[in-house]
């Protein structure tokens, strides 16, 4: 098995098994969306444990009866090599894996947690008690347990300080999807183009980015994946939004930002609910950003927008349309929402160009953006923020050449934006290069390509 970009995960989750430089029991907590590899991560990882002649037992929950989870754990346990453990009571399960754990060093994944505390309202409670009295134990323990889940909301809930694992993990671990070189990496290709249309597309999860085919044209993937009713990019929505705890209310409020509303004033209004709650839960797990323009970080002026590119392309063309698509009609809405897909693709652009600029800045201060309404409509897709000062600012454009028009339009912006633009350097992003007349105007403005952005060719400030 070949493990792509998970390296530091890979990496603290080996650490943490057994056996250490000094054995102690060790307990991780895992969790991410649906699709971004945390299953692929483990197995990967006891394959290496078990090579090195380790105990290390897997065992996937399912949504059957506690009893039944206990008969699956006992009995995986058993097949990496121990005693099996009593099926009777969770108690006694746990009582035998730490008489196991004191023989030999034992490593114990299991995957999917929240079925189990869906199936067994008591488990979290009695894995809480008997983890505090191994850990207490006067007794040499080697035992690792990794617990890993889908459902953010019940996994960040078990850690909780209302959690019945509160304080107990030696390490949290949060697997996100993969950022945009990496995708690019993972999809072997050389055309930035290529690239960012299918992370537009499938985001960073390699489930969904492995099924997108690099050498055909966008349109091309989007009828195979999306335009059929069975197509990956049609249903797995479905799946992402079932993990979300009390998930009709956060559905609510995540549709209500899909199709348009982006303020608190505007999502309560059309999700027709108070939106505490239910934002907590979508900002945590990723799925939906707070943005403020720079400098302005009063409530008023946030922004709400789904955090989520392949989430984005379904509330905007999918999910309007799945009674159409699921009715064989799907060619057909795919070829008529051209404008909304290449919108999509530049809004990536822009966020991915933030995201190149604060690589470019090593760490040194954070990259957002900046809009106003007043004197007049402005906005800059690129502000480096050091301190209080602007030390960037950008303009991103999804096209192949940065023209003289657009750099006549992004100096109206910085006019507005006043003294402190004038004070930064200034970068621009295309598909491809920078016309030869914006050069002779600006011969400092800094130029970056999709190439750059995608990790494909080396970039710095």
């Amino acid at each position: 098995m070949t493990l792509h970009g998970r390296a530091a995960e890979r990496n603290a989750l080996r650490e943490a098994c057994q056996p250490g430089d000094v054995p102690s029991p060790r307990l991780v907590v895992l969790y991410g969306r649906r699709r971004v590899g945390k299953t692929f991560l483990l197995q990967h990882v006891r394959a290496e444990i078990v090579e090195s002649g380790t105990v290390c037992a897997y065992a996937a929950a399912t949504r059957e009866s506690g009893a039944a989870q206990r008969v699956r754990l006992a009995d995986a346990v058993a097949a990496a090599g121990c005693r099996r453990p009593s099926d009777g009571s969770w108690h006694a399960f746990w009582r035998d894996v730490a008489t196991e754990a004191r023989q030999r060093p034992v490593n114990l994944f299991i995957d999917e947690v929240p079925y189990l505390i869906e199936s067994d309202g008591a488990w979290a409670s009695i894995l809480q008690s008997a983890w505090d009295e191994i850990r207490h134990s006067e007794e040499t323990l080697q035992l690792t347990i990794v617990l890993t889940g889908s459902a953010i909301s019940t996994m960040t809930q078990l850690v909780s300080s209302r959690g019945a694992l509160f304080e107990r993990p030696d390490q949290l671990i949060r697997l996100d999807p993969f950022d945009l070189p990496t995708a690019t990496t993972f999809l072997r290709t050389e055309s930035a183009v290529a690239a960012v249309e299918a992370y537009t597309a499938s985001d960073g999860y390699p489930l969904l980015l492995q099924r997108w085919d690099p050498a055909a044209s966008a349109l091309d993937n989007l009828h195979r994946l999306a335009a059929d009713p069975m197509g990956a990019l049609a249903t797995n929505a479905t799946t992402l939004l079932l993990d979300l705890g009390d998930s009709d209310a956060t559905q609510r409020v995540l549709g209500a930002i899909g199709r348009g509303a982006h303020t608190l004033r505007e999502i309560n209004t059309r999700a027709g609910q108070r939106t505490e709650r239910p934002l907590a839960v979508l900002e945590h797990s990723g799925l939906v950003e707070r943005n403020y323009p720079a400098g302005d970080a009063s409530p008023k002026s946030a922004l709400l927008r789904i955090g989520d590119n392949y989430l984005r392309l379904w509330f905007a063309i999918v999910e309007p349309n799945l009674q159409l698509i699921d009715g064989g009609q799907g060619v057909a809405v795919i070829n008529g929402q051209t404008k909304t897909w290449e919108h999509l693709v530049a809004q990536v652009f822009e966020r991915e160009a933030r995201q190149h600029a604060y690589r470019l800045l090593a760490g040194t201060g954070r990259v957002v953006e900046w809009w106003t309404s007043r004197p007049e409509q402005a906005q800059i897709d690129v502000v480096g923020v050091v301190g209080n000062s602007w030390v960037v600012v950008g303009e991103a454009k999804w096209k192949d050449t940065f023209t003289l028009g657009d750099y006549r339009q992004f100096q109206r912006h910085l006019r507005v934006a006043g003294d402190r633009a004038d004070r930064a350097g200034v970068a621009v992003w295309s598909q491809r290069v920078l016309s030869t007349e914006v050069a002779a105007q600006n011969p400092t403005l800094r130029h970056y390509s999709a190439a750059q952005v995608c990790g494909l060719t080396p970039s710095s400030w």
